[in-house]
Protein backbone atom coordinates (compact mmCIF):
# COMPACT_ATOMS: atom_id res chain seq x y z
CA UNK A 1 0.00 0.00 0.00
CA UNK A 2 1.52 3.57 -0.93
CA UNK A 3 2.04 6.55 1.31
CA UNK A 4 -0.60 8.26 -0.55
CA UNK A 5 -3.38 5.30 0.23
CA UNK A 6 -2.42 5.34 3.62
CA UNK A 7 -2.89 9.19 4.07
CA UNK A 8 -6.27 8.79 2.56
CA UNK A 9 -7.44 6.18 4.70
CA UNK A 10 -6.46 8.23 7.68
CA UNK A 11 -8.06 11.42 5.96
CA UNK A 12 -11.48 9.35 6.38
CA UNK A 13 -10.79 7.59 9.35
CA UNK A 14 -10.43 11.24 10.41
CA UNK A 15 -13.18 12.81 8.92
CA UNK A 16 -15.44 9.95 9.86
CA UNK A 17 -14.68 10.88 13.79
CA UNK A 18 -15.31 14.77 12.84
CA UNK A 19 -18.72 13.93 11.72
CA UNK A 20 -19.55 11.08 14.25
CA UNK A 21 -18.76 14.35 16.95
CA UNK A 22 -20.78 16.63 15.02
CA UNK A 23 -23.81 14.30 15.07
CA UNK A 24 -23.21 14.01 18.71
CA UNK A 25 -23.77 17.49 19.59
CA UNK A 26 -26.69 17.61 16.90
CA UNK A 27 -25.37 20.07 14.33
CA UNK A 28 -29.24 20.96 13.48
CA UNK A 29 -29.98 22.06 17.22
CA UNK A 30 -26.56 24.22 17.76
CA UNK A 31 -27.50 25.66 14.59
CA UNK A 32 -30.98 26.98 15.62
CA UNK A 33 -29.41 28.63 18.75
CA UNK A 34 -26.90 30.38 16.64
CA UNK A 35 -29.56 31.98 14.70
CA UNK A 36 -31.08 33.86 18.01
CA UNK A 37 -27.93 35.50 18.02
CA UNK A 38 -27.19 36.39 14.55
CA UNK A 39 -30.94 37.12 13.64
CA UNK A 40 -30.97 35.21 10.14
CA UNK A 41 -33.60 35.96 8.32
CA UNK A 42 -34.98 33.07 5.80
CA UNK A 43 -34.99 32.74 2.75
CA UNK A 44 -36.76 30.83 0.05
CA UNK A 45 -34.65 28.74 -2.33
CA UNK A 46 -36.47 27.82 -5.90
CA UNK A 47 -40.00 29.00 -4.83
CA UNK A 48 -40.50 26.63 -1.96
CA UNK A 49 -40.77 27.14 1.88
CA UNK A 50 -39.13 29.77 3.47
CA UNK A 51 -35.76 28.29 5.49
CA UNK A 52 -31.98 29.20 7.03
CA UNK A 53 -28.69 28.24 5.95
CA UNK A 54 -27.66 25.99 9.33
CA UNK A 55 -24.30 26.51 8.72
CA UNK A 56 -22.45 23.70 11.09
CA UNK A 57 -24.90 21.13 9.64
CA UNK A 58 -24.35 21.87 6.24
CA UNK A 59 -20.18 21.98 6.89
CA UNK A 60 -21.16 18.43 8.08
CA UNK A 61 -22.70 17.72 5.50
CA UNK A 62 -20.00 18.69 2.91
CA UNK A 63 -17.67 16.69 4.45
CA UNK A 64 -19.56 13.66 4.38
CA UNK A 65 -20.06 13.77 1.02
CA UNK A 66 -16.36 14.61 0.39
CA UNK A 67 -15.95 11.23 3.05
CA UNK A 68 -18.18 9.14 1.07
CA UNK A 69 -16.63 9.82 -2.56
CA UNK A 70 -12.93 9.21 -0.90
CA UNK A 71 -14.42 5.94 -0.24
CA UNK A 72 -16.08 5.00 -3.77
CA UNK A 73 -12.75 6.57 -5.13
CA UNK A 74 -10.28 4.37 -2.98
CA UNK A 75 -12.40 1.43 -3.69
CA UNK A 76 -10.89 2.14 -7.61
CA UNK A 77 -7.41 2.42 -6.19
CA UNK A 78 -7.46 -0.77 -3.78
CA UNK A 79 -9.03 -2.72 -6.95
CA UNK A 80 -12.19 -3.97 -4.69
CA UNK A 81 -14.32 -3.67 -7.71
CA UNK A 82 -15.02 -6.21 -10.30
CA UNK A 83 -14.92 -5.46 -13.72
CA UNK A 84 -18.68 -6.24 -14.15
CA UNK A 85 -19.45 -3.43 -11.14
CA UNK A 86 -17.18 -0.99 -12.55
CA UNK A 87 -19.91 0.88 -14.35
CA UNK A 88 -22.04 0.97 -11.72
CA UNK A 89 -19.10 2.11 -9.31
CA UNK A 90 -18.43 4.73 -11.47
CA UNK A 91 -22.61 5.91 -11.52
CA UNK A 92 -22.57 5.96 -7.95
CA UNK A 93 -19.61 8.23 -8.12
CA UNK A 94 -21.40 11.11 -10.56
CA UNK A 95 -24.84 10.37 -8.14
CA UNK A 96 -22.62 11.48 -5.14
CA UNK A 97 -20.56 14.23 -6.87
CA UNK A 98 -24.39 16.01 -8.46
CA UNK A 99 -25.69 15.72 -5.20
CA UNK A 100 -22.16 17.46 -3.42
CA UNK A 101 -23.15 20.31 -6.21
CA UNK A 102 -26.58 20.90 -5.34
CA UNK A 103 -25.82 21.15 -1.92
CA UNK A 104 -22.42 23.54 -2.72
CA UNK A 105 -24.96 25.72 -4.92
CA UNK A 106 -27.37 26.33 -1.78
CA UNK A 107 -24.61 27.54 0.87
CA UNK A 108 -23.64 29.52 -1.90
CA UNK A 109 -27.02 31.15 -2.18
CA UNK A 110 -27.01 31.62 1.51
CA UNK A 111 -23.89 33.33 1.21
CA UNK A 112 -24.22 35.45 -1.42
CA UNK A 113 -27.61 36.29 0.79
CA UNK A 114 -25.74 37.34 3.68
CA UNK A 115 -23.08 38.95 2.11
CA UNK A 116 -26.22 41.78 0.75
CA UNK A 117 -27.14 42.08 3.97
CA UNK A 118 -27.27 45.22 6.04
CA UNK A 119 -25.19 44.87 8.57
CA UNK A 120 -25.17 47.54 11.79
CA UNK A 121 -21.14 48.40 12.18
CA UNK A 122 -21.89 48.33 15.64
CA UNK A 123 -22.03 44.96 15.86
CA UNK A 124 -18.49 44.29 14.67
CA UNK A 125 -16.33 42.90 17.21
CA UNK A 126 -12.92 44.61 17.72
CA UNK A 127 -12.26 47.75 15.49
CA UNK A 128 -15.31 49.35 13.51
CA UNK A 129 -13.02 50.63 11.08
CA UNK A 130 -11.75 48.01 9.76
CA UNK A 131 -14.77 45.44 10.34
CA UNK A 132 -16.78 46.32 7.24
CA UNK A 133 -13.88 45.55 4.67
CA UNK A 134 -12.46 42.48 6.85
CA UNK A 135 -16.46 41.29 6.74
CA UNK A 136 -16.27 42.12 2.75
CA UNK A 137 -12.71 39.88 2.24
CA UNK A 138 -14.04 37.18 4.31
CA UNK A 139 -17.17 36.76 2.48
CA UNK A 140 -15.37 37.17 -1.04
CA UNK A 141 -12.64 34.54 0.07
CA UNK A 142 -15.51 32.32 0.49
CA UNK A 143 -17.21 32.25 -2.17
CA UNK A 144 -13.96 32.08 -4.46
CA UNK A 145 -13.44 28.31 -1.96
CA UNK A 146 -16.88 27.58 -3.12
CA UNK A 147 -15.96 27.95 -6.56
CA UNK A 148 -12.65 26.11 -6.37
CA UNK A 149 -14.63 22.78 -5.19
CA UNK A 150 -17.53 23.25 -7.70
CA UNK A 151 -14.47 23.26 -10.35
CA UNK A 152 -12.84 20.08 -8.74
CA UNK A 153 -16.25 18.49 -8.02
CA UNK A 154 -17.54 19.10 -11.54
CA UNK A 155 -14.29 17.32 -12.67
CA UNK A 156 -14.64 14.43 -11.08
CA UNK A 157 -18.69 14.31 -11.95
CA UNK A 158 -17.95 14.72 -15.74
CA UNK A 159 -14.95 12.09 -15.67
CA UNK A 160 -16.99 9.59 -14.04
CA UNK A 161 -19.74 10.47 -16.70
CA UNK A 162 -17.71 9.71 -19.08
CA UNK A 163 -16.02 5.87 -17.66
CA UNK A 164 -19.40 5.00 -16.59
CA UNK A 165 -21.05 5.34 -20.46
CA UNK A 166 -17.38 3.47 -21.91
CA UNK A 167 -18.19 0.57 -19.74
CA UNK A 168 -21.48 0.76 -20.07
CA UNK A 169 -20.86 0.28 -23.88
CA UNK A 170 -18.38 -2.95 -23.34
CA UNK A 171 -20.68 -4.78 -20.89
CA UNK A 172 -23.50 -4.75 -23.83
CA UNK A 173 -21.37 -5.88 -26.17
CA UNK A 174 -19.65 -8.00 -24.00
CA UNK A 175 -16.14 -7.22 -23.95
CA UNK A 176 -15.68 -6.68 -20.25
CA UNK A 177 -13.57 -9.66 -18.86
CA UNK A 178 -15.84 -11.14 -15.48
CA UNK A 179 -14.73 -12.33 -12.58
CA UNK A 180 -17.99 -14.02 -11.73
CA UNK A 181 -19.90 -17.08 -13.31
CA UNK A 182 -23.76 -18.14 -13.84
CA UNK A 183 -22.63 -20.49 -10.61
CA UNK A 184 -21.20 -18.27 -9.15
CA UNK A 185 -22.99 -18.06 -5.22
CA UNK A 186 -23.19 -14.25 -5.72
CA UNK A 187 -25.27 -11.88 -7.60
CA UNK A 188 -25.61 -7.98 -8.32
CA UNK A 189 -27.82 -7.49 -5.58
CA UNK A 190 -25.98 -9.21 -3.39
CA UNK A 191 -22.87 -7.34 -4.69
CA UNK A 192 -24.38 -4.03 -4.70
CA UNK A 193 -24.91 -4.92 -0.97
CA UNK A 194 -22.29 -5.54 0.31
CA UNK A 195 -20.17 -2.05 -1.69
CA UNK A 196 -23.08 -0.06 0.11
CA UNK A 197 -22.51 -1.72 3.47
CA UNK A 198 -21.15 1.78 5.13
CA UNK A 199 -23.77 3.75 3.40
CA UNK A 200 -26.28 1.69 4.96
CA UNK A 201 -27.07 3.85 8.36
CA UNK A 202 -26.82 6.95 6.72
CA UNK A 203 -30.21 8.86 6.74
CA UNK A 204 -28.39 11.75 4.53
CA UNK A 205 -27.62 11.09 1.59
CA UNK A 206 -30.35 8.51 1.36
CA UNK A 207 -28.90 5.19 -0.34
CA UNK A 208 -30.15 4.73 -4.08
CA UNK A 209 -32.25 1.64 -3.98
CA UNK A 210 -30.96 -1.46 -6.17
CA UNK A 211 -33.71 -1.30 -8.76
CA UNK A 212 -32.86 2.57 -9.67
CA UNK A 213 -29.29 1.71 -9.02
CA UNK A 214 -29.32 -1.41 -12.25
CA UNK A 215 -31.66 1.17 -14.24
CA UNK A 216 -29.08 3.93 -14.18
CA UNK A 217 -25.76 1.78 -14.04
CA UNK A 218 -26.54 -0.25 -17.97
CA UNK A 219 -28.49 3.36 -19.30
CA UNK A 220 -31.55 1.09 -19.44
CA UNK A 221 -33.70 2.60 -22.52
CA UNK A 222 -30.35 4.08 -23.98
CA UNK A 223 -29.07 3.71 -27.54
CA UNK A 224 -25.69 2.96 -28.01
CA UNK A 225 -25.37 5.95 -30.01
CA UNK A 226 -26.95 7.87 -27.26
CA UNK A 227 -24.30 6.29 -24.73
CA UNK A 228 -21.36 6.87 -27.51
CA UNK A 229 -22.47 11.05 -27.51
CA UNK A 230 -23.06 11.41 -23.45
CA UNK A 231 -19.54 9.43 -23.07
CA UNK A 232 -18.18 11.80 -25.63
CA UNK A 233 -19.52 14.90 -24.10
CA UNK A 234 -18.83 14.30 -20.25
CA UNK A 235 -15.15 13.06 -21.55
CA UNK A 236 -15.08 16.62 -23.12
CA UNK A 237 -15.93 18.50 -20.60
CA UNK A 238 -13.54 16.22 -17.89
CA UNK A 239 -10.56 17.51 -19.89
CA UNK A 240 -11.65 20.88 -19.78
CA UNK A 241 -12.60 21.02 -16.09
CA UNK A 242 -9.41 19.46 -14.86
CA UNK A 243 -7.60 22.06 -17.01
CA UNK A 244 -9.57 24.29 -14.91
CA UNK A 245 -8.45 22.76 -11.53
CA UNK A 246 -5.03 22.49 -12.53
CA UNK A 247 -4.89 26.20 -13.89
CA UNK A 248 -6.54 26.95 -10.06
CA UNK A 249 -3.64 25.45 -8.11
CA UNK A 250 -3.96 23.44 -5.06
CA UNK A 251 -5.19 24.60 -1.96
CA UNK A 252 -2.70 25.61 -0.23
CA UNK A 253 -2.85 29.06 2.30
CA UNK A 254 0.25 31.38 1.20
CA UNK A 255 2.56 32.30 3.32
CA UNK A 256 5.56 35.18 3.45
CA UNK A 257 8.18 34.42 2.72
CA UNK A 258 10.03 36.81 4.29
CA UNK A 259 8.82 35.40 7.66
CA UNK A 260 11.58 32.76 8.62
CA UNK A 261 9.26 30.88 10.84
CA UNK A 262 7.08 29.95 8.33
CA UNK A 263 9.75 28.62 5.71
CA UNK A 264 9.60 25.25 6.97
CA UNK A 265 5.41 25.42 6.22
CA UNK A 266 6.64 26.51 2.90
CA UNK A 267 8.99 23.96 1.88
CA UNK A 268 5.83 21.92 3.12
CA UNK A 269 3.34 23.58 1.23
CA UNK A 270 6.24 23.77 -1.76
CA UNK A 271 6.10 19.59 -1.53
CA UNK A 272 2.75 18.75 -1.23
CA UNK A 273 1.31 21.60 -4.34
CA UNK A 274 4.17 19.34 -6.16
CA UNK A 275 2.67 16.50 -5.71
CA UNK A 276 -0.84 17.65 -5.89
CA UNK A 277 -0.11 18.90 -9.74
CA UNK A 278 2.00 15.48 -10.61
CA UNK A 279 -1.92 13.69 -9.63
CA UNK A 280 -3.78 16.02 -11.49
CA UNK A 281 -1.38 15.69 -14.64
CA UNK A 282 -1.69 12.04 -13.93
CA UNK A 283 -5.76 12.63 -14.33
CA UNK A 284 -5.50 14.28 -17.29
CA UNK A 285 -3.54 11.73 -18.84
CA UNK A 286 -5.77 9.26 -18.03
CA UNK A 287 -8.63 11.75 -19.58
CA UNK A 288 -6.52 11.43 -23.31
CA UNK A 289 -6.69 7.65 -22.63
CA UNK A 290 -10.23 7.86 -22.34
CA UNK A 291 -10.79 9.69 -25.26
CA UNK A 292 -9.28 7.43 -27.04
CA UNK A 293 -10.69 4.22 -25.96
CA UNK A 294 -14.01 6.35 -26.89
CA UNK A 295 -12.95 6.78 -30.24
CA UNK A 296 -12.28 3.18 -30.82
CA UNK A 297 -15.11 1.65 -29.55
CA UNK A 298 -17.10 4.43 -32.26
CA UNK A 299 -14.77 3.73 -34.93
CA UNK A 300 -15.97 -0.39 -34.50
CA UNK A 301 -19.11 0.62 -34.07
CA UNK A 302 -19.57 2.23 -36.88
CA UNK A 303 -18.12 -0.08 -38.52
CA UNK A 304 -20.23 -2.59 -37.62
CA UNK A 305 -22.79 -0.63 -38.64
CA UNK A 306 -21.69 -0.12 -42.22
CA UNK A 307 -20.95 -3.77 -42.85
CA UNK A 308 -23.16 -5.73 -45.06
CA UNK A 309 -22.72 -8.36 -42.24
CA UNK A 310 -25.34 -9.03 -39.82
CA UNK A 311 -24.71 -5.46 -37.81
CA UNK A 312 -26.61 -6.11 -34.88
CA UNK A 313 -25.61 -9.91 -34.13
CA UNK A 314 -21.74 -9.62 -35.17
CA UNK A 315 -19.40 -8.59 -32.05
CA UNK A 316 -17.21 -5.83 -32.10
CA UNK A 317 -13.95 -6.31 -33.90
CA UNK A 318 -12.09 -5.00 -30.34
CA UNK A 319 -10.02 -6.40 -27.01
CA UNK A 320 -10.53 -4.93 -23.41
CA UNK A 321 -7.86 -5.01 -21.36
CA UNK A 322 -8.06 -3.59 -17.83
CA UNK A 323 -4.88 -2.05 -16.59
CA UNK A 324 -4.15 -3.38 -13.14
CA UNK A 325 -2.48 -0.28 -10.26
CA UNK A 326 0.68 0.37 -10.77
CA UNK A 327 1.30 -0.74 -14.57
CA UNK A 328 2.14 1.63 -17.14
CA UNK A 329 -1.02 1.63 -18.47
CA UNK A 330 -3.15 2.25 -15.46
CA UNK A 331 -2.17 6.63 -15.70
CA UNK A 332 -4.13 7.46 -12.06
CA UNK A 333 -5.47 4.91 -9.21
CA UNK A 334 -8.56 6.57 -9.19
CA UNK A 335 -9.51 6.26 -13.10
CA UNK A 336 -9.82 3.20 -14.12
CA UNK A 337 -9.66 3.44 -17.99
CA UNK A 338 -9.53 0.49 -20.05
CA UNK A 339 -7.10 -0.58 -22.88
CA UNK A 340 -9.24 -0.85 -26.17
CA UNK A 341 -7.58 -2.07 -28.98
CA UNK A 342 -8.75 -3.15 -32.60
CA UNK A 343 -8.59 -7.08 -33.10
CA UNK A 344 -5.73 -7.63 -35.54
CA UNK A 345 -6.40 -9.84 -38.57
CA UNK A 346 -5.71 -14.00 -38.72
CA UNK A 347 -2.27 -13.61 -40.90
CA UNK A 348 -3.91 -15.70 -44.31
CA UNK A 349 -2.62 -19.28 -44.73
Amino acid sequence: MSIGTIYKLRYVSITASVLTVTDNLQAEDLDVQLRTLTQEPPLSLNGGEPTFSYPLSSWAYHEKLRQLRMIIQLGFELSIYSPEELPGMYWYLSHLCSTHLGHIDRIRTFTIAASRRNVSPASFPGKKENAAAERKRAFEKTLKLLDRHTTTVLAIDAFALALHALYVLLARHNLLPTATSSQAYSSARLRYELRMKPFIPITLPQLVPFEDYQREAILEGDSDAAVLDRATRAIAEARRAWESVLANGAFLPSFDKEQESKATATATATAIEDEWRRDVKDTLRACIGTSIAIGTVKKALAERSSSKKDSQGSPLNLTVEIPEVGSKNRWHDWWVVPCVLEKKAAPKK
